[in-house]
């Protein structure tokens, strides 16, 4: 028998999951040792238990139905209630249900009787007797085994593995519990050459089963080429010469519905198929079982484990956290780190397909799960990538603390659990209500999104019976989950145009739910206005008048398109609040009586200024143009990455607690934190903008590389080539630019090391990431690290820019440097 591997991918073993032929024992123990043969001898009808649906393990097992159960291990059952033969027991008689068993094992020389003349079938069959029995099924005799009875049978049954880790006196009474496990593990050993039609593989290719059962085999047998054969020779399974096929190291790659998909055999080389099954033995995706059995109609009905010290197939499931380039960086099940580099070729399996991982790479993001499987642990051969589409998300219905044991009704398995909330590593209790939660049990990993979106429902495409996307706060949201579909269409129940509602948004931004938002608070009520404007509506329930249109920086950092009751120009750069009425947005500018409330001390461990806790979920806006801006701009700044050590009263614009406790929910602020890139001019041009001409234009030179943008607002800086700036950019254009200030200069460097550098007497501060630019030749400036800068020579002038003076608390953020020949 050629190997196969069956792996579970979600086309390799497809499996199509039948009601049970039989219902599991119910005095079985699923921890017995003989759990497993018992229920694998069941799916293969060999065994089907009492009338009662007992297997009674512990039971003492006869001569009469052991001879049986061997008659239909053999797949014999029918020859032998058929057979005429006469008994040559005079305790068989002829009409008792044992009778055409035991006459067939004769007839067949797999049994005999005594030296007195009986049978005796109801007597307790001995183990040595039972392992003589199965050797015979497997073509094995004296000639081949010895002639010393017992001893030569139960060692020759020992080496073949039937007897497992038993090692009982040949004369023990044998129980139903040992004599499943026997028989079991007689069915996967090697049989002797002639014990009958083998069924051999001739081919690995991949196929696809079809649902009618006689199709199912001639496909297998075509596409795979399977072929029966008159000698057993070649077979290594006696469940292959009765006509089973058997396909070794099995990975269950995916069960879908009545499917399953299996890889077997060659990890790299081979395909999945998928099958059709009626095995009652559970699995799960990532499966791997020493041997998956296929029936004569191609369907799957049962599984072998390996054995727990040879096992051939290992694996190992990550958690990815980071992919760059081909090293992917991994937390094990376990809680452990490690990497990962794939090669382009690396066979790589992605939604039941077989690819390369250059091909499947872009599936591999953070928080995805995937398992490695090789021949031996480490060398690993094929990598399979979890499908989010089997994981249905979940809406958190409260607040979530650190002890709790189910998720939304989903056990929790807190052993090595991951929690990713909004791509950061999270806990458990940072889970908070209307959150939406993926929880992967494989990887034992939850994806945690809290991105929520409110406003009017102003329109549904292609139409609302037939919903695909909505437009809310004036952005179309595509919709990713029935139960949001079933919110937004047309439905009885369902949102209607003009109502404000809740997007709850998962995965790739697309929305999962659509609620109304009762949660104590509700941080898409507030925003600041950056510009008003109106159109025309081309859409909703206000087709073709005019509309009052009102640009909201929101706490998610975006800017949304709302529409308003009025003009609210008059306050442009507020803080507002944003309430609705008859589906229109009323936005009321919010004041605030004590800045100091805010202001203070900065502890980024203890997470709190001024000692208010700053909610996780907190958003810190800092507006980034002038108080008396026409248009306004904002940032959305990340409380741990905060490098400001306070906050003054008069960088405090608003903010807004959400408890009783006083928790900061929104702050917003100015000049907090600078947020600039820098870099040195080197050079103006004419930049087309549209159907229009820019008369300003800048060439930046930063990071190695000189970059032309147009400035998106009025005006420009005075400024000459080879001069400092700090810029900030919004799709391709300059938002911001401004003149840095010249703090130091000198014709050499003193000495310079790390983050700081001395001219003359005086020491300067530098930034981590400070530019430093050889502009000696202003049209192919040079950019040059600290070390460099130390080992230049014939220095002529150096320049040191801040965006602050140094008395200020300015430091270095632009160094230049001039050489001579």
């Amino acid at each position: 028998m050629k190997k196969f591997i069956s792996m579970m991918l979600s086309a390799i073993l497809a499996l199509c999951v039948f009601s049970p032929v039989f219902a599991a024992y119910t005095d079985a123990d699923s921890s017995a040792s003989y759990y497993e043969s018992a229920i694998r001898l069941q799916d293969l009808g060999i065994i089907n238990g009492y009338d009662d649906n007992t297997f009674r393990a512990g039971n003492q097992i006869t001569r009469a139905e052991f001879t049986k159960i061997v008659i239909c291990m053999m797949d014999e059952d029918t020859a032998a209630k058929s057979s005429s033969s006469t008994s040559s027991f005079y305790d068989v008689a002829q009409g008792r249900w044992f009778a055409p068993y035991v006459n067939y094992a004769v007839q067949k020389k797999i049994l005999s009787g005594y030296s007195d003349g009986s049978f005796g079938p109801d007597k307790t069959i001995s183990y040595g007797e039972a392992l003589t029995i199965l050797m015979r099924v497997l073509g094995y005799d004296e000639t081949n085994v010895g002639y010393y009875w017992p001893d030569n049978y139960v060692t020759a049954a020992t080496s073949l593995g039937i007897t497992g880790d038993m090692n009982y006196n040949a004369y023990v009474p044998l129980s139903r519990g040992t004599a499943a496990i026997l028989v079991d593990n007689a069915l996967f050993a090697k049989p002797s050459s002639g014990s009958g039609t083998a069924v051999t593989k001739a081919g690995n290719s991949s196929v696809q089963q079809t649902n009618a059962a006689a199709q199912q085999m001639s496909t297998l047998e075509a596409q795979q080429g399977y072929a029966s054969q008159s000698s057993a020779s070649s077979a290594d399974t006696y469940l292959e010469t009765i006509g089973y096929t058997v396909l070794d190291d099995a990975l269950v790659l995916d069960i879908d519905g009545n499917n399953t998909s299996i890889l077997a055999g060659n990890l790299k080389l081979n395909n999945a198929a998928t099958y059709i099954s009626k095995t009652q033995m559970t699995t799960s995706e990532g499966s791997v079982y020493k041997h998956a059995v296929i029936d004569r109609d191609g369907y799957l009905v049962t599984y072998k484990n390996y054995d727990s010290s040879k096992k051939e197939i290992y694996s190992l499931t990550v958690v990815a956290n980071k992919l760059t380039d081909n090293t992917l960086e991994y937390t094990s099940t376990q809680g452990l780190k490690g990497t990962f580099k794939f090669e382009d070729s690396f066979v790589t399996y992605y939604d039941n397909s077989k690819q390369t991982y250059a091909a499947a790479k872009q599936h591999i993001t953070a928080g995805t799960d995937v398992t490695f499987y090789g021949n031996s642990y480490g060398a690993w051969s094929i990598a399979v990538i979890g499908s989010e589409n089997d994981i249905d998300p979940v809406r958190a219905t409260k607040n979530y603390s650190d002890d709790a044991d189910s998720l939304e009704g989903t056990p929790i398995n807190k052993s090595n659990l991951i929690v990713y909330r909004d791509g950061k590593a999270a806990e458990l209790g940072d889970i908070r209500i209307n959150d939406v939660v993926y929880y992967n049990t494989k990887s034992n990993t939850m994806e945690v999104y809290s991105k929520k979106v409110t406003g009017v429902y102003y329109s549904a495409s292609p139409s609302k019976a037939y919903v695909e996307s909505v437009t809310v706060g004036g952005k179309s949201y595509e919709i990713g989950y029935s139960a949001a579909t079933g919110k937004l269409d047309a439905s009885s129940g369902a949102y209607k145009i003009g109502d404000k509602v809740t997007l709850l948004l998962g995965k790739n931004d697309k929305i999962v739910f659509a609620i109304d938002n009762n949660s104590d608070f509700d941080y898409f009520s507030y925003g600041v206005l950056l510009s008003t404007s109106s159109r025309v509506a081309t859409e909703g329930d206000n087709e073709g008048n005019t509309e009052n249109i009102a640009s909201v920086f929101m706490t998610d950092g975006q800017t949304y398109d709302i529409v308003t009751a009025k003009d609210y120009k008059s306050i442009i750069g507020n803080f507002v609040n944003i309430s609705y009425d008859n589906g229109v947005a009323v936005l009321t500018s919010q004041r605030i009586s004590d800045k100091g409330a805010f202001a203070g001390e900065i502890d980024l461990n203890q997470r709190t200024i001024n000692g208010k806790y700053v909610l996780k979920d907190a958003a810190i806006i800092q507006r980034t143009s002038d108080d008396d801006a026409a248009v306004a701009s904002c940032e959305l700044l990340d409380f741990d990455n905060l490098t400001a050590k306070t906050l003054e009263d008069i960088q405090v614009i608003n903010g807004v607690t959400a408890n009783s406790f006083g928790d900061i929910a929104i702050l917003y602020v100015k000049n907090l934190e600078n947020t600039y890139n820098y870099g040195v001019i080197s050079g103006f041009e004419r930049i087309k903008v549209g159907d229009e001409k820019q008369t300003v234009g800048y060439k930046i030179y930063s990071d190695g590389q000189s970059t032309s943008y147009a400035l998106n607002t009025v005006g420009g800086i005075r400024t000459s080539i080879g001069s400092a700036v700090g810029y900030k950019t919004n799709g391709g254009q300059l938002s911001k630019l401004v003149a840095l200030t010249k703090i130091g200069s000198a014709s050499s460097i003193r000495a310079v090391e790390g983050s700081r550098i001395m001219l003359g007497s005086e020491i300067y501060k530098m930034d981590a990431n400070v530019k430093i630019v050889n502009i000696t030749n202003t049209d192919n400036m040079q950019s040059i690290t600290v070390d460099e800068l130390d080992a230049l020579k014939n220095i002529t002038s150096v320049t040191l820019y801040s965006d602050k003076a140094k008395n200020d608390g300015g430091i270095v953020r632009v160094v230049t440097v001039v050489t001579g020949k």
